[in-house]
């Protein structure tokens, strides 16, 4: 099913896809290049396809946010004591994005002599070429009101706030910073500006709210009715790291071990249950590895809602 979320996405951006397009979720580009990137690893085809869009269309990447956000996923989690995915893997991708326009996919396969990754994605670049699977995206599609707003606003941190601000409807500083990923003193700046002419209004509390937010539904076409907004960023982190434990060694054979993981991770993943509207499990009602059958019960759901 997590697979399932990762090609349906990737098909709305314009990758050959067996199943149907994403429809429901405004796509957060950088977020899910991070989790693909650390998908390859179940999926080959679907790094491969991810990389090839990248390497095409990069010009709609975030670099800098994509740095911040892959942040989540090499580095080293406390609680399994391992990383997601090698850090090298995420350097090379944004080495890739970077070079695109200089480099042809023969010289982006000469780059692994200076990256040490696993054998899973070295034998994946070590074959990468422009297989034409790709094609460029419709960003007036409403799942990609992100790639729309970043068309008007240029590719910078103005079109995440805003499209915070138009599904979410308030947010402080540091809770829409935290939220898109970018540095706070960026978006406070973006937002004083914005306060200034008028854009949007300053209300008690430090928090911010558009002034005419119906302008902008009828300029974004009613796209914010059609499709829901969702922390990505957190919610294919929490994924991951799901996905990590029941794959990684000691962990995916210990039901004990894997509950009390589960336990570590019930209120980021009680945050995701609340915002789909799934009944999640209290781990105090549950003794050792008992916890382990309702936990993934509760995860199935929330896959089953996106």
């Amino acid at each position: 099913m997590l697979l399932d979320i990762h090609w349906r996405q990737w098909g709305c951006l314009g990758v050959a896809s067996q199943l149907e397009e994403e429809k429901r979720w405004i796509i957060d580009l950088e977020a899910l290049l991070c989790s693909t990137i650390f998908m390859g690893q179940f999926d080959k085809r679907l790094f491969s396809s991810a990389l090839e869009w990248a390497y095409k269309y990069g010009e709609w990447i975030n670099g800098s946010r994509l740095k911040r956000i892959a942040d989540f996923f090499y580095k080293n989690d406390g609680k399994l004591n391992v990383s997601l995915t090698s850090k090298n893997i995420y350097k090379l991708v944004e080495n890739t994005i970077k070079k695109r326009r200089e480099d042809d996919s023969q010289k982006i396969r000469e780059q692994l002599s200076h990256y040490n990754v696993s054998h899973e994605y070295h034998e994946i670049l070590e074959k990468f070429q422009v297989r034409e699977v790709t094609t460029e995206p419709e960003i007036q599609k409403s799942p990609l009101l992100q790639l729309l707003l970043r068309g008007f606003f240029g590719v910078n941190a103005r079109a995440e706030v805003l499209l915070y601000l138009l599904y979410e409807k308030e947010g402080n500083s540091n809770q829409i910073a935290k939220t898109v990923q970018f540095d706070q003193k960026i978006v406070y700046r973006i937002l004083e500006k914005w306060t200034d002419t008028g854009f949007i209004v300053k209300e008690s509390g430090r928090k911010y709210i558009l002034a005419e937010p119906d302008l902008f539904s009828n300029f974004l076409r009613g796209a914010n009715d059609s499709v829901n907004y969702l922390d990505w960023i957190k919610t294919f982190h929490v994924l991951a790291r799901v996905m990590k434990a029941i794959h990684t060694g000691k962990w995916q054979s210990d039901a004990y071990l894997l509950s009390s993981f589960f336990r570590h991770m019930t209120e980021e993943s009680k945050r995701i249950a609340r915002y789909l509207n799934v009944t999640f499990p209290e781990s105090s009602l549950f003794k050792g590895e008992e916890y382990l059958s309702p936990y993934m019960e509760a995860m199935r759901n929330i896959l089953n809602q996106l």
